[in-house]
């Protein structure tokens, strides 16, 4: 897994790319994020033309538009959360509130996780082997936020499979992407909320509800696997 992880981590935003010098241009997945968060700190996970002082202001306006929509998608006896691609944890607190349980990020940027806090309920592992650190449906909840659309057609397949094979039957979906239409960039792709479907048919996603951020669409999605 990690190498379509690595995949993903080269590409979060198109913005992004736009703005940082060419030395930093030229590094690649792990290498690129871990210098970006060197330089950046907890700024290296949204679109750098936020200014440092920005970085919470655009996390509580995300989490102000996702958490209510993800409260009422739960069932109330959910105990076990994978934060999948979770950078700092930034929604990982507020979710181990929601639902009372524990929560698990994971990520394969050391640089991102040094940031990150844990709790009791609260834990952060580092992605080194080929696969999620988590046994089959072991998971009642699958929380991705801007995660896949930095993976390619090739890789995006295998995630998905991952991504079911830790979720329980009945497990939640949680899934937030931009689905602007609009042409990919060279390190983002721009995909439509069937094709998301139909890439996690297990998960009978729904559309919940859509946001502008920066002039895109950002589509919240969720549904229960089958």
């Amino acid at each position: 897994m990690i190498q379509y992880l690595v995949r993903l981590l080269t590409s979060k935003f198109t913005a992004f790319h736009r703005i940082i010098p060419c030395r930093e241009s030229m590094l690649t997945g792990v290498d690129y994020w871990n210098d970006r968060a060197r330089k950046f700190g907890k700024r290296a996970v949204v679109d750098l033309n936020y200014g440092q002082s920005q970085v919470d202001s655009v996390t509580e306006f995300y989490s102000s538009k996702l958490l209510p929509v993800f409260s009422a998608c739960l069932h109330g006896d959910e105990k076990v959360v994978l934060d999948f691609g979770c950078g700092w944890g930034r929604f990982s607190h507020n979710l181990a509130v929601l639902t009372g349980g524990k929560v698990v990020g994971v990520d394969p940027v050391s640089e991102l996780l040094k940031f990150a806090r844990e709790t009791e309920s609260v834990q952060f592992r580092l992605l080194r082997d080929d696969s999620i650190p988590l046994p089959d449906e072991s998971v009642d909840i699958v929380w991705v936020c801007l995660v896949l659309g930095g993976i390619d057609d090739t890789s995006l397949h295998k995630v998905a499979a991952e991504l079911t094979r830790v979720l329980k039957k009945d497990g939640l979906l949680f899934l937030v992407e931009n689905i602007t239409q609009i042409s990919d960039g060279s390190h983002w792709y721009y995909r439509s909320f069937d094709f998301y479907r139909q890439l996690l048919p297990e998960s009978c996603l729904q559309f919940k509800t859509s946001f502008s951020d920066n002039g895109e669409v950002i589509a919240v999605m969720a549904g229960r696997k089958v």
